[in-house]
């Protein structure tokens, strides 16, 4: 079971793969409850869903991207069961899972990609990094980005991206926030 704050189909709106179609999980819960959130909802607890009927409903969708996002995923105790179960179908040929990298987990890493978003300055007073570089030290597939709202948000992506240059991250995306 995850908890679950809701499911959609839709375009993704950010990041590289902006404009992609995609069927989306967003999780419930989050630690963090940044400023300028743009998903407060998922704060709240959702609904319990079954790994196999959220498998099912996304196999009936015909999607080949599954898009996880939250709320922080990552807090969830089943996502690497509910990754696992994605990866198994054929129709599914990339599962992106949105994390801000505040904690690291090991997931299954067939058909995934992560897409970090550490939280600048404005969102989050102190974000805490050693997540972030763990995924980047472990994963394949791995993207950065970062919300920019100010000059400060700039200079912290900037220093987040030069210590990210030694890691695996191919690919670094400086998000405007507003």
């Amino acid at each position: 079971m995850v908890e679950v704050c809701e499911v959609f189909k839709s375009l993704q709106g950010e990041g590289l793969t902006v404009g992609l179609p995609a069927f989306f999980i967003r999780l419930s819960g989050c630690s963090l409850k940044c400023r300028y959130c743009d998903t407060p909802q998922a704060f709240l607890p959702g609904k319990l869903s079954k790994i196999g009927e959220l498998v099912e409903e996304v196999r009936k969708s015909g999607f080949s991207t599954v898009i996880i996002t939250g709320g922080e995923p990552v807090e969830q105790e089943n996502l690497p069961e509910l990754i696992a179960s994605l990866s198994k179908i054929g129709s599914v040929k990339r599962i992106i899972l949105e994390t801000s990298g505040i904690l690291w987990r090991e997931l299954p890493q067939e058909k995934l990609t992560v897409v970090l978003s550490p939280k600048p300055p404005t969102m989050k007073d102190e974000f805490p990094l050693e997540g972030v570089f763990r995924f980047l030290e472990t994963f394949k597939d791995v993207q950065l980005k970062i919300g920019v709202l100010t000059e400060e948000d700039l200079n912290f992506a900037i220093s987040v991206f030069k210590k990210a240059g030694k890691y695996r991250a191919k690919e670094f995306v400086i998000q405007p926030i507003d």
